[in-house]
């Protein structure tokens, strides 16, 4: 077993509610389908401690899971967020920008890549966007918070939010597994017809107003 004493915080809006409630384990039950970055919220607001570890619910503990690798690179720089790398990926990192525009907005620009090496500490890439595996200072992320608008799926938007606000890296040498299991109800819900079938176009709506931008180029 890795790390035993750690204390977990669910938020969990799924439906049946299974009661994961035990020792170290806070189970939170959120009204149905409240929202993927909604239960992030609710999850933060929980932690009392300097640093917070996110991980989705199929993630998996190995050997090479090193979670003081993360404090140390905390302990020892002005960085907010900290990542690692998920199953047999490699590790991820790479740009956001935005470009001017005109009166209608500017554009995001998201490439491959990163901005350099963390001072003394080789093996991190500073970057404004890392995977769904990261330690981060909670007063920091709490600030930024998540934008409850993105109930069914969201990854980069908090990102985007988070520009000139939290300065991260993605570091080599920590290493989490992922053992996904969807099945075909769960797909449906989240990327099916309905309401669910116009989630895309109502994010980018929000994106574009929230943050005035009219295009978003992956380079």
């Amino acid at each position: 077993m890795f790390y035993p004493n750690i204390r977990v915080v669910i938020a969990d809006d799924s439906r049946p509610v299974e009661d994961l409630q035990a020792e170290n384990t806070d189970h939170y039950v959120m009204p149905f389908g409240a929202g993927w970055f909604g239960g992030r919220n609710l999850a933060l607001s929980q932690v009392n401690t300097p640093y917070f570890l996110w991980v989705d619910d199929d993630y998996v503990f190995t050997k090479e899971t090193k979670l003081e690798n993360f404090v140390e690179v905390l302990d020892n720089t002005n960085l907010d967020l900290v990542s690692g790398s998920v199953g047999n990926r490699k590790l991820m990192y790479s740009k956001l920008s935005i470009l001017p525009g005109d009166e209608h907005g500017d554009c995001l620009v998201q490439g491959s890549g990163h901005y350099g090496l963390v001072p003394g500490y080789p093996h991190c890439y500073l970057t404004p966007k890392v995977t769904n595996f990261y330690m981060g200072r909670t007063d920091a992320v709490r600030a930024v918070g998540f934008d409850p608008t993105y109930s069914r799926y969201g990854h980069t938007e908090f990102f985007v939010d988070a520009m000139g606000r939290l300065r991260m890296a993605a570091c080599e040498g920590v290493r989490i597994d992922h053992k996904s299991s969807r099945n075909t109800d769960y797909n449906k819900f989240r990327r099916g017809g309905g309401v669910s079938g116009n989630y895309r176009n109502i994010i980018m709506r929000r994106q574009y107003f929230k943050d005035n931008i009219k295009c978003w180029i992956k380079a």
